[in-house]
């Protein structure tokens, strides 16, 4: 299967270090949505914490590889031509709010917006995901 799957951000941060490092981690957080297994296990570990709880309407689930597992059973079930594009962080702080858009493959869009909440090193302790 020859799939599309591109998750690009566009994040309006200032200069601040903090800021950065809230930079860096949801751009982390987006390159684990790779098809690449490599990529994926290498941006977990940097973005997320060992204990990290993900909630969507879908799943309520804990643990990084409990997180993997969601990955890739979402990008299995996604169809040829579906992207992620457009991640934009509004809020970047102890607490981020990104919005993102899912082009499907037979043209319909779908919106969604996360709320990340970090951890004392940085990482991302809960992500809650609505579409």
């Amino acid at each position: 299967m020859n799939r599309v799957i591109l998750l690009s951000l566009s994040l309006l941060v200032g200069a601040c270090e903090a800021e950065s490092s809230v930079h860096e981690t949801i751009l982390a957080y987006s390159d684990a949505w790779s098809l690449d297994p490599q990529i994926r296990e290498d941006s977990l570990r940097q973005a997320v914490a060992d204990d990290f709880r993900y909630v969507d309407p879908l799943v309520d689930g804990s643990g990084r590889d409990h997180f993997a597992d969601y990955i890739v059973a979402t990008l299995d079930c996604s169809e040829e031509g579906e992207m992620f594009v457009g991640m934009t962080l509004t809020s970047p702080d102890a607490a981020a709010r990104f919005e993102w858009t899912l082009y499907l493959a037979d043209g319909e869009v779908r919106e969604g917006e996360n709320v990340a909440f970090f951890a004392p090193d940085g990482r991302i302790q809960e992500m809650v995901s609505e579409f």
